[in-house]
């Protein structure tokens, strides 16, 4: 077994965030190593776009190509992306946005069976990353960036803190929830 262990984790969305980090299996340290967000806005179509599911069509081959080139440039030991959720009682999003995440997602498999096509990858249901962060469930985006800054087993040293945001707090909470949970 490593020492390090390397983990990629993705948490898809209309932006997607994405982090490399290293777990050090003696110590029980979370060293992320980049964290970033793919700003995939321009992808989302308006009420003038004649072909809307074109617009689709290119979100989708953009996320798969960075996830592939990200996958690639880490070279993990295993990988982990959020799953896809509806809302408890079902409020909150609705049918397009819960098919746009569904086509993430699976956008994300491609891009990381390209890359790598023996990955290992966790599906984190996004209420067990935030109980397992956060300590608790709760609709507040700004909870799990708070908690990771906090957390002494979570090294945020090699990164810009200010740089991070709800996409990529969320996407190191999805790569250290299945060490965490396993």
């Amino acid at each position: 077994m490593h020492d390090n262990l390397r983990i990629v984790a993705f948490d898809p969305g209309v932006n997607l965030g994405a982090v490399a980090l290293d777990f050090d299996t003696r110590t029980g340290i979370f060293k992320v190593l980049n964290a970033m967000t793919l700003n995939l806005s321009r992808f989302v179509p308006s009420e003038d776009d004649d072909d809307k599911r074109e617009k689709v069509i290119e979100r989708l081959d953009a996320v798969k190509a960075f996830v592939a080139k990200y996958v690639l440039s880490w070279k993990p030991h295993l990988l982990a992306h959020e799953t896809a959720y509806v809302p408890h009682k079902g409020g909150g999003a609705s049918i397009y946005s819960f098919a746009s995440l569904v086509e993430n997602i699976i956008t994300i498999k491609f891009g990381i069976k390209q890359a790598q096509k023996d990955a290992k990858i966790f599906e984190v249901n996004p209420t067990t990353m935030k109980i397992n962060i956060v300590g608790f469930k709760s609709p507040d985006k700004t909870l799990v960036l708070k908690a990771l800054v906090k957390d002494p087993k979570i090294d945020l040293s090699l990164i810009n803190v200010d740089k991070l945001n709800q996409h990529n707090a969320d996407a190191i909470g999805i790569g250290v929830t299945p060490i965490r949970e396993n």
